[in-house]
C-alpha cells in the first residue's frame, strides 16, 4: 500500500479493499451469507435452496456457446424466427402472418429482425445460447412488444 502526500502535508492512506468475489456463486455467498466475506452493515438477504439451484443452473447456462449446426440450438433459432416473424409484416397491416422459416443458413429476413447479418449464428458470440433462449422467451411471451422493437431496429 502506498501513501500519498496531500496539500496540507498529512499523509493519506487509502483503505485496503477486499478482493472482489469471483464468479456468481462467490458473489452470492459474499452478499447473502453471514460469513466473513459479508460487508459490515450489508442488508440481510437469504436465498432459499430453490433459488440457489436456479442461480447455479443459470451460471452454467451462461457458459454454453451457441453452436451452429447443433440440432437443439438450430431448433431454438427457428423457433425464434417463427415467434418474431410477425414483425416482418407491414406495421400498417391489420393481418399478421407467420413467415415460412429460412431454408438455408443465410436469409435477408434475419437482418429485418435486427441481426447484424443474413446469418444470425454469428451474433451469439458473447451471449451464447442463453441470449437466444432469452430472445425466444420474450418473443413467445410478449410478441407484440418484440414486433415493435424489431420494426424499429
Amino acid at each position: 500500500m502506498m501513501a500519498a502526500q496531500s496539500c496540507s502535508g498529512s499523509l493519506y492512506v487509502p483503505p485496503e479493499l477486499p478482493e472482489p468475489p469471483s464468479g456468481l456463486e462467490a458473489f452470492v455467498v459474499a452478499c447473502c451469507t453471514d460469513g466473513p466475506e459479508r460487508p459490515a452493515g450489508a442488508e440481510d438477504y437469504h436465498i432459499d435452496g430453490r433459488t440457489q439451484l436456479f442461480l447455479a443452473q443459470l451460471q452454467q447456462e451462461v457458459q454454453v456457446d451457441f453452436v451452429p449446426g447443433q440440432q437443439e440450438h438450430e431448433a431454438f433459432l427457428l423457433a425464434y424466427f417463427q415467434a418474431a416473424s410477425p414483425a416482418l409484416s407491414p406495421a400498417s397491416s391489420s393481418r399478421v402472418h407467420v413467415e415460412k422459416p429460412p431454408s438455408g443458413r443465410k436469409d435477408p429476413r434475419w437482418k429485418l429482425l435486427g441481426f447484424q447479418s443474413e446469418d444470425p449464428r454469428t451474433d451469439f458470440r458473447g451471449g451464447g445460447l442463453l441470449s437466444l433462449r432469452c430472445m425466444l422467451f420474450m418473443a413467445e411471451v410478449n410478441a407484440t412488444r418484440v414486433c415493435k422493437i424489431d420494426r424499429k431496429s
